[in-house]
């Protein structure tokens, strides 16, 4: 007990640097009603659309003995280590998920946030006692400014990135204690395992920066460099990430053969040199409570406390401190700002890759730097003298009051005030330490009183505005949708137990599949196989940068996707049979008759088809499908999606001027007038009974609104180029097609439409189904079956995306794969009846253990070695 007591004391400035922001953060989920303290949650964005339905993933993989190499339930089968490797698998406090029950998850997600912002401030406040072998208050109230800086309030529902903002001080302990030993690599090396098992992608950030800290660390602290110490301690500080990378590797290698299959990744086009920001607004971002978006032209997040732009400025203005330290962190900090603005600096730190949405990304690392130095400075705040304190706070002032901030739409008139409140305060403080002797016993405490104050306020207002800016949503609603979809779902696989897609088309999230544990083709997610999205784009499927939706699907794409069953709100869906009505449900079932299945022989054309196609050369998907149908049966193309005659009938307070492309025409439309609606009309009349589909084709993305025979088809941004199912129509009937512009301009490469040829497609359909693979038994890594192989038709065809980890034995005779149709598993097979098996192994599994064991067992074996020479 009297241990536990001591250690209490001893350390008892590092726990008051995770109570504060513990407090801080229940205080405004309690405020803002979040759960379990209140009817929202924190369930938006990324926290929603991803990270929610990995843990609920991670938690049935778990819990339910599913695999964690494959699962039928993201991109019509893919690995989940690809989505669960980014923060996911390897997350601090994630075992809270597993703690609560299923109807309290959100109760998990909210502490769960609570506990990774206070971590923050608990290592924070371990690095600065460690580092500045200090021991009171001072370390407390700085790792508070860290937890609760602007990028860890702003981007809470970024909870894989927050583990990276909790390493990153015990990372740069690690290099501290290689810099005073260049054997004692141990610490660094477990950290940087850890962080790379958690993300490899931020935690590159966090190696970026731990390689300028040694730099500066090493340079600081020797006054004389000696050649052979400094190279040394960098060989030590090099063998830790080769080490780090080894203990990891087994998650690591698979990662990166999935990134291989990304493509396209790097674009030099995109290093063009330029300030991405004007340093006017990144000072703005030190404003108390500002908060504009985290979309894509949202400003980076630097804001730590006004305090720590005094301090900061008092460390360059000491005398106590060397104009070589301060001539070097001038270097450096000058650097970290011109890395968030200067465009080819900024593209380096996020890895050469244009950050879609949530920019910058690594400057948690240029909030930290910032509270370093401005320690630093508060170390030496009695050798600052009252004239430099009144031209410090008159200065900073002055810049506030003087340059015009309105011309930002986020900068409100209480952000100027309550900084310039908070700046009077701390002008206020330092002057009655600096004057008044029996006020210094009282400053740490008066000071942590405002900058508890003022950090605890920022986070309100930041959190506030987030919410009326994105909207927490109820968590009742999450538990009602949640509930009823994974009910629906699984009602539906349970009277079917084939093997097969099943999806809706109303969706909570694009990764419910992957969340709830039924075979859908929808996905988010950075790790997917390029060249099967592509295909699934070009062909009329609505994608995007990371995602895949259940949008843009015809009766073909459905048929060779393998989608057999959808779950929808409307009374018909495609002329799909109605298979369940029952009251007591939300959606109605509907069973594709066209599904062929999982795989089916195929000719050989396929192996001509190119789904591919480019703004040069307008992509055709209605074509394209007719022509992918015709090639799998071998025969001429024939037109099972029938186009349809578009004519362009008038417009309104709109002009029209034509570009002519290489071979096509892009049509420019302006609105003459922007006060006024300007809208577009095409008429379309139909040649036979059944389902239409509408396909436009923009040459940019525009914000529009399509209008058919008035009803809004609630599209509103086209430029994803997918295509439109409109409905069932009657033979001759006419539709008025209105596209209402919603913007200046809007450009048009192609409007498209085309009927179904009903009779024609079922006739193929069936004959693909004669060389179906019947699926006999299937887990989430295996799938056994048998197929008949017509002699016109030997290619094996499988809706699943290629993979070099899936291995095919026909007749128990292991057979090689090969991609198909632009990304998708297939083989050559001979002629005749054939006993298939397909096995999943990650690529790279293996091997990736291999050297992570041997890793393992090199470090404890130098480990020891270096104890024992120490003993000696």
């Amino acid at each position: 007990m009297k241990k536990v007591t001591v250690l209490i004391k001893d350390n008892q400035f590092i726990f008051l640097g995770f109570l504060i922001p513990f407090i801080v953060m229940i205080f405004i989920c309690v405020t803002m009603q979040i759960t379990p303290f209140g009817a929202y949650s924190f369930l938006v964005s990324d926290l929603s659309e991803v990270y929610m339905d990995s843990l609920t993933a991670l938690k049935r993989i778990l819990t339910e003995n599913e695999s964690l190499f494959n699962t039928w339930s993201q991109i019509q089968g893919s690995t989940p280590l690809g989505m669960l490797s980014t923060g996911i698998l390897v997350n601090l406090f994630s075992f809270l998920v597993f703690i609560f029950p299923k109807e309290l998850i959100l109760d998990a997600l909210t502490w769960m946030i609570i506990l990774k912002i206070a971590c923050c401030g608990i290592t924070c406040a371990f690095y600065l006692k460690k580092t500045f072998q200090r021991n009171d208050l001072s370390i407390s109230i700085f790792a508070w400014c860290y937890a609760l800086m602007a990028y860890t309030i702003t981007y809470h529902f970024h909870i894989i990135w927050l583990d990276q903002v909790v390493m990153l001080p015990l990372v740069l302990y690690g290099v501290d204690k290689i810099i005073k030993n260049k054997k004692d690599y141990l610490f660094f090396t477990i950290c940087l395992t850890v962080i790379f098992f958690m993300n490899y992608y931020i935690a590159y950030m966090t190696g970026i920066f731990s390689f300028m800290y040694f730099i500066y660390r090493y340079i600081t602290l020797n006054t004389s460099i000696e050649k052979k110490d400094f190279l040394q301690k960098m060989l030590a500080f090099f063998i830790s990430p080769l080490f780090a990378f080894g203990c990891a590797s087994i998650l690591l290698f698979p990662i990166l053969y999935l990134v291989s299959n990304r493509g396209g990744i790097f674009d030099v086009s995109q290093l063009g040199v330029y300030l991405r920001y004007d340093f006017k607004a990144l000072w703005s971002k030190t404003f108390v409570g500002v908060y504009d978006t985290v979309v894509s032209d949202g400003t980076p997040l630097i804001y730590c406390g006004t305090i720590v732009i005094v301090l900061m400025i008092f460390f360059f203005l000491s005398y106590s401190i060397s104009y070589r330290e301060k001539l070097i962190s001038f270097i450096w900090l000058v650097f970290m700002f011109l890395s968030v603005t200067l465009n080819p600096l900024y593209m380096a730190w996020h890895g050469f890759e244009w950050p879609t949405y949530f920019e910058g990304r690594f400057t948690y690392t240029v909030s930290f730097l910032m509270i370093f130095l401005a320690y630093k400075g508060f170390r030496v705040l009695n050798t600052i003298s009252t004239k430099q304190i009144h031209c410090v706070f008159g200065i900073l002032g002055g810049i506030i009051i003087g340059l015009n901030f309105k011309e930002y739409s986020y900068i409100q008139d209480e952000n100027i005030l309550l900084t310039l409140l908070f700046l009077f305060l701390y002008y206020l403080l330092l002057m009655l330490v600096k004057n008044k002797v029996t006020y210094k016993k009282y400053g740490l405490l008066l000071l942590a009183l405002l900058v508890g104050l003022e950090l605890a306020d920022n986070s309100r207002m930041i959190l506030t505005r987030f919410d009326s800016s994105s909207g927490y949503p109820f968590a009742a609603d999450y538990y009602e949708t949640y509930n009823r979809i994974n009910k629906e779902t699984h009602e539906v696989l349970k009277e079917d137990q084939d093997f097969y897609h099943i999806e809706r088309v109303e969706q909570r999230s694009l990764n419910d599949g992957f969340g709830m544990g039924y075979p859908g083709i929808s996905h988010f997610d950075t790790m997917y196989n390029e060249k099967s999205k592509n295909t699934i784009a070009n062909l009329g499927i609505s994608t995007g940068n990371n995602w895949i939706s259940y949008k843009g699907t015809t009766p073909i794409t459905e048929a060779i996707f393998n989608i057999k069953y959808v779950l929808a709100l409307q009374e018909k869906y495609f002329g799909y049979d109605l298979m369940s009505d029952r009251e007591e449900n939300y959606f109605k079932v509907f069973k594709n008759p066209y599904v062929i299945g999982a795989g089916f022989a195929v000719a050989k054309d396929i192996e001509e088809f190119d789904a591919l196609g480019t703004f040069k050369t307008p992509i055709q998907p209605f074509e394209q499908q007719n022509k992918l149908l015709s090639k799998m049966l071998g025969e001429e193309n024939k037109e099972y999606l029938k186009p349809l005659k578009v004519v362009l009938e008038k417009f309104n307070n709109v002009d029209k001027v034509d570009e002519q492309k290489d071979n096509y025409t892009i049509q420019h439309f302006y609105q003459k007038d922007t006060y006024q609606k300007g809208t577009i009309n095409y008429s379309v009349v139909t040649e036979q009974v059944g389902p239409c589909y509408l396909y436009v084709q923009s040459d940019a993305y525009f914000w529009t609104d399509i209008v058919v025979n008035g009803k809004s088809l609630n599209i509103t941004r086209t430029g994803t180029t997918s295509i439109t199912y409109l409905g069932d129509y009657e033979k001759g009937e006419k539709l008025n097609i209105q596209i209402e512009l919603k913007e200046k301009y809007s450009d048009i490469v192609q409007l498209l439409v085309c009927n179904v040829d009903d009779a024609l497609l079922k006739k193929d359909i069936l004959k693909l189904r004669q060389g179906k693979l019947n699926v006999e038994e299937y887990t989430d890594e295996r799938i056994k079956g048998s197929i008949t192989i017509p002699k016109d038709k030997p290619l094996l065809y499988t809706s699943i995306p290629y993979d070099r980890g899936w291995h095919l034995f026909v007749d128990g005779q292991s057979t090689p794969t090969k991609e198909v149709i632009g990304g998708f598993l297939g083989a050559d097979l001979k002629e005749g009846k054939h006993e298939i098996e397909l096995i999943y192994k990650p690529v790279g599994f293996k091997f990736g253990m291999f050297i992570s064991i041997i890793s393992v067992l090199c470090l404890v074996f130098i480990t020891i070695k270096h104890k024992q020479d120490r003993k000696k």
